[in-house]
């Protein structure tokens, strides 16, 4: 079976097992999901055998050395899977553990994939979402502890780190999550297009407001028991416990006609940024098709905002699902689509802001994959 939640844990993962059963869940597990790695005790593969398909995916290690993989493996992997009993797992892991924003998401499963036990880094991690993940897998039942989950809400550290926000002050969640559970209210500060991401998965529970500036008069405090600021630094006259997230980086693609000056393509991009509360700091590059590695006033654009600029065939392009294809840009470039399909193929992340056409330019905006804990 495969996995097509978007909510799904889509990070990298390692998956550990020490016995014969354990490894037929783990090469399950490979079949699902084809970005899983595998580390396997000798002794479970008495006959050496690996399924095709997982070989190159597979490490069989000596006895002894499970402690040794384990911490080799803990920051380079987003999720560890366990397949054996909880109290192994709490014994190797123990000495490695940072806090909520460092550690990995761990789940750990029974022999017979009944359940899947989310461990540590149930929001930040993701290991709520890998523990569901899992359990659909194994057509087992996910184990979650974690109180917001419980109670059928959502937490608002999960909700950041899934739409690609930096936490500023990890130190807060725990408050602020504390009134979600309360059902009191939050009011969120930021840019209209940042703060509508966040607030929709809040029920009303969390307060839109505007990022101009915060009128402590207009909002009313008296329903307010905290903030999230999204770029954002509170007055002091607030004083009330605050979440501070900062928006993600991204990635800008760009599409344009042969000649397009300068002027013109920076007057398009700004316009795009400035819509929807995009800092020109946050752009880590530029992106279009190779049919444009000469336009001079692309090259001009990118070297004078001193961002870097990569280009990708019409191939690559023609592979990558955008919502705004076009016959006509794919007669002229023979990809469908050039600043929606670059944006999503350089940032490996959401699009955040589909393709805007201006007379002879379009732009797109997609998240840098690469600021979510999921790595």
């Amino acid at each position: 079976m495969t996995i097509s939640d978007n909510s799904s844990f889509d990070g990298s993962l390692a998956l550990y097992g020490l016995t014969a059963v354990a490894a037929k869940l783990i090469f399950i597990f490979l079949e699902a999901d084809a970005k899983a790695s595998a580390f396997i005790l000798e002794s479970a593969l008495p006959d050496k055998t690996l399924p095709e398909g997982c070989k190159n995916r597979v490490t069989v290690f000596a006895k002894g050395t499970f402690k040794k993989i384990v911490s080799d493996n803990w920051q380079n992997f987003a999720g560890q899977l366990f397949i054996m009993a909880t109290g192994i797992v709490v014994r190797q892991i123990a000495p490695l553990l940072e806090g909520k924003i460092k550690d990995p998401a761990v789940v750990v499963c029974d022999e017979k994939g009944e359940f899947a036990i989310s461990l540590l880094s149930g929001h930040i991690g993701g290991a709520n979402r890998l523990a569901r993940k899992t359990a659909a897998i194994f057509n087992g039942k996910a184990v979650i502890t974690t109180a917001t989950d419980v109670q059928g809400l959502a937490a608002i550290d999960e909700i950041a780190v899934r739409k690609g926000f930096k936490i500023i002050n990890p130190e807060a969640i725990k408050e602020i999550n504390g009134f979600l559970l309360a059902r009191k209210k939050i009011a969120l500060i930021g840019h209209p297009f940042w703060s509508k991401t966040v607030c929709s998965h809040f029920d009303g529970r969390v307060i839109e407001w505007s990022s101009l500036s915060i009128d402590s008069q207009a909002l009313n405090l008296a329903e307010v028991s905290g903030f999230v600021l999204i770029d954002e630094e509170i007055p002091p006259a607030l004083d009330l416990p605050t979440l501070f997230l900062q928006s993600p980086k991204v990635v800008v693609g760009i599409g344009c006609r042969r000649q397009t000056p300068i002027s013109e393509i920076e007057e398009a991009v700004t316009s795009v940024l400035g819509d929807h509360g995009i800092p020109w700091s946050k752009i880590v590059e530029i992106v279009s098709i190779d049919l444009k590695k000469d336009e001079r006033g692309l090259l001009d654009f990118a070297a004078e905002k001193k961002l870097p600029i990569r280009f990708f065939s019409a191939a690559e392009l023609e592979k990558v699902k955008v919502p705004s294809p076009s016959a006509k840009v794919q007669a002229v470039t023979g990809s469908a689509s050039v600043s929606e399909a670059a944006a999503i193929l350089a940032g490996r992340g959401e699009l955040l802001v589909k393709k805007h056409k201006f007379s002879r330019i379009t732009v797109a905006v997609a998240r840098w994959e690469n600021e979510n804990r999921e790595k």
